[in-house]
């Protein structure tokens, strides 16, 4: 097969039904998509799960949390999240290119950092607190965060904006 079918065959299964108003595809197709997808691209995401719930769809499990894509009712868009332990997410985006969001899965599986990711995929974001996590010492950004909130004191004008 052509490098360029491989391409079209490839697209066609990340995104059958190019239709942007049509229903947000189930957990289980997705979870087929996305295993097609880093089969044809050589990307080992491991055991793909489905999750149903509030935020209903495919989850890819690594030694760092969990990648999340989850498709969201505009039909072909996916929100791509990676969660850490708890609650905290690490980054997160949306995008209408599955390939892109097995490609996150797949970096952040190989253990990418968020700058990486970024640069790699800039639909995804990251807060300054998960980089400073990430860089080991999150504990002088949350006191500025906090210090800077305004929530204690009134007229503190000493906070820096974070940065992006």
């Amino acid at each position: 097969m052509a490098k360029d079918d491989q391409e079209i065959e490839l697209r066609d299964a990340a995104d059958p039904d190019p239709d942007p108003h049509a229903e947000a595809m189930s957990p289980a197709d997705l979870v087929l998509r996305m295993e097609y997808i880093a089969l044809a691209q050589g990307i080992d995401l491991g055991d793909v799960r489905a999750v149903a719930g509030m935020v209903a769809g495919a989850e890819v499990s690594t030694d760092r949390g969990e990648v999340r894509v989850a498709p969201q009712r505009e039909g072909t868009t996916v929100r791509v999240s990676i969660h850490g332990i708890g609650i905290f997410v690490w980054s997160e985006g949306w995008t209408n290119d599955l390939v892109a969001a097995v490609g996150v899965a797949g970096l952040w599986r190989r253990g990418s950092s968020l700058r990486e990711l970024h640069a790699h995929h800039p639909f995804m974001s990251c807060s300054e607190l998960a980089l400073a996590f990430e860089e080991g010492d999150p504990a002088p950004t949350k006191w500025r965060q906090l210090l800077c909130s305004g929530w204690h004191l009134e007229g503190v004008s000493s906070c820096q904006q974070p940065m992006h």
